[in-house]
């Protein structure tokens, strides 16, 4: 099968079903080849290659805050750096979609993030070759990238979550500078932390605001940006598993890695409410490894917020459905009733790995692996149209197929919908590190 190349009315075209009309070929997007960067430090403008940007670090807000090593006891300097190797070896394949224009950031999968814009013009179907970025950002303080995130309401804002903290990218998007591949330099702001590698990113609505948490350690960092100070939430003493603001900025949600719960936060008075994994939805009890290690939790594995905020998608590891936990009150009400959501197609073998909704609320992209496996070569993402009236359900599209050398398999790492898309959805599919998929979805607007 070839690769998945848009859906079209509730209908997905592949290479080799491709319609030969001039729409069809304007919604093709070539695959993204994400080539991993070499250091850069110590570039000038004069030496840097056509097409990367000088990365000067201003000193703007530069925060250095003392928090507790994780779960509680100091680091030595062997452990930070066994604890480094190891996030270099465990780094999440990150992209983010600009939430105003076809620009898509993409980690290299160590130290440097890569900007890609995909124009009309991408979409030409004779455009096979891969993309040049059009700028590279690196710095010696952006090391073991693991989190991107644009800033709402600030179209040229990058915040990249690494090892020493989040580095607070100023872009120059906005100028005519990035269509000529040259221009002034990139400006960064380090919002430093001690003790926790920051592996999620998430933005107030209004962008004044960025949580931040790890994967790690326990604990979400709050920023206020505009000040540079920080506000630290913790529950518990469990890492973060994921996390999700609400569109209207009322709610942040967070998942437990070690637990596998869930709680959801009220953002007036950072009041919360803890929940377990609902057992009735699932189909099997924590799982073996396989492999002598403790039994895999039932956990949270992905979660998405409807457009109007008064309600959330969750997947499990071991659940071939999805569950609508429905906000009853309005905010800061955390009264909430849990519904499960059937998925057709999904087998009792398989667990929903990761998912993305796009902010019509209209499409879903689900990625299934066998058992909740991540390294489960039984891989597929499934596309679904979903409809919320007068309760949340999903009807399956098909299969998005990858390029012939990687399959389904290959499309399971990462998965972001562009918020401001106007002709239905724009999903990007990332596999591992290497390469991206970008999917028109085109569908009736309601």
């Amino acid at each position: 099968m070839r690769r998945t190349l848009y859906e079209h009315n509730c209908g997905l075209v592949t290479e080799d079903r491709l319609l030969k009309s001039a729409t069809a070929k304007r919604a093709c997007f070539p695959v993204i080849e994400v080539k991993a960067g070499k250091e850069e430090e110590g570039l000038t403008d004069a030496t840097r290659p056509q097409g990367h940007w000088s990365t000067r670090l201003l000193q703007l807000c530069q925060q250095r805050l003392q928090f507790p090593a994780p779960y509680g006891h100091q680091c030595l300097l062997e452990d930070a750096g066994i604890l480094q190797a190891a996030a270099q070896k465990s780094l999440p394949p990150a992209i983010a979609w600009h939430p105003e224009c076809q620009a898509l950031a993409a980690s290299d999968g160590s130290h440097q993030v890569l900007v890609y814009t995909l124009e009309a013009e991408a979409g030409s179907s004779s455009a096979d070759a891969s993309p040049e970025p059009c700028m590279t950002l690196a710095h010696p303080h952006q090391q073991h990238v693991a989190a991107l995130a644009w800033r709402p309401q600030n179209q040229n804002a990058l915040a990249v979550g690494c090892w020493q903290g989040i580095c607070l990218w100023n872009l120059p998007l906005a100028s005519a500078a990035i269509r000529q591949q040259s221009g002034p330099g990139a400006a960064m702001a380090l919002l430093q932390s001690e003790g926790m590698h920051v592996t999620f990113l998430a933005w107030a609505p209004h962008g004044r605001v960025l949580a931040a948490a790890s994967s790690h350690a326990p604990g979400i960092m709050i920023w206020d940006i505009s000040s540079g100070t920080c506000q630290r939430l913790q529950a518990d003493l469990s890492a973060t598993a994921l996390l999700s603001w609400s569109p209207s900025g009322a709610y942040l949600f967070s998942a437990s890695v070690a637990s596998g719960s869930f709680r959801l936060w009220s953002t007036d008075r950072w009041e919360s409410k803890s929940f377990s994994t609902p057992t009735a939805i699932c189909n099997r009890p924590d799982a073996s490894s396989g492999d002598g290690r403790p039994p895999l939790r039932n956990g949270a594995t992905g979660a998405c917020w409807h457009k109007d905020s008064r309600m959330i998608l969750l997947a499990f590891t071991f659940s071939n459905s999805l569950v609508a936990l429905h906000l009853v009150e309005n905010a800061p009400s955390l009264e909430c009733q849990l519904l499960s959501v059937p998925l057709s197609g999904v087998s009792d073998q398989e667990g929903v790995r990761s998912m993305a909704w796009d902010p019509r609320s209209a499409r879903l992209a689900v990625c299934l692996s066998s058992s909740g496996n991540e390294a489960s070569e039984h891989q597929q993402l499934l596309l679904y149209a979903t409809d919320c009236q007068p309760l949340v359900s999903a009807r399956l599209l098909g299969t998005i197929y990858g390029p012939p050398s990687a399959g389904t398999a290959a499309l399971s790492k990462a998965l972001h919908f562009q918020p401001s898309f106007k002709h239905g959805s724009l999903l990007a599919l990332r596999s591992c590190c290497e390469r991206i998929m970008v999917v028109p979805l085109l569908y009736p607007q309601p």
